[in-house]
């Protein structure tokens, strides 16, 4: 989905992120995106994991599978960025070698996401109408 209206250079990122039409965060409307995203994620004990945005259910997920608290910057292992614009920031967040999980409205958003960010894209899986996606950062 496309953003509405234009943008000016006086408007916050939170304005900003208000006036786009977001894919829903994962929390929103289904567990069973958040469960896809944390098998995505593939965390392992004790990884750095960093989540972008407001996913209470998810935080706790990762966190379990890390079997430590999140972290709150970078570098991380994992970073997951659900909404499209905190894309960037994970990607800068994200250690050399590291992956970076998203949501995407299709298959071809996920690709075009990746390589817009140089990400080496490896899986994708549709699901609750949506695609869930992983790739690597360039090490």
């Amino acid at each position: 989905m496309a953003p509405t209206g234009t943008l000016s250079h006086a408007e916050g990122v939170d304005e900003v992120r208000a006036r786009l039409t977001p894919v829903p965060a994962a929390d929103n409307d289904t567990p069973l995106l958040t469960a896809v995203l944390t098998a995505l994620a593939g965390v392992r004990t004790h990884q750095r994991v960093l989540v972008l945005g407001e996913e209470p259910l998810l935080r706790r997920a990762l966190a379990a599978a890390a079997e430590c608290e999140m972290v709150s910057e970078g570098p991380a292992d994992v970073v997951v960025a659900v909404l499209a614009p905190d894309v960037p920031t994970a990607v800068i967040m994200a250690a050399p070698g590291a992956r970076v999980i998203g949501v995407a409205a299709d298959r071809g958003a996920a690709v075009r996401t990746a390589e817009r960010h140089g990400l080496s894209l490896q899986h994708t899986e549709d699901v609750a109408g949506r695609v869930a996606w992983s790739a690597r950062v360039p090490t």
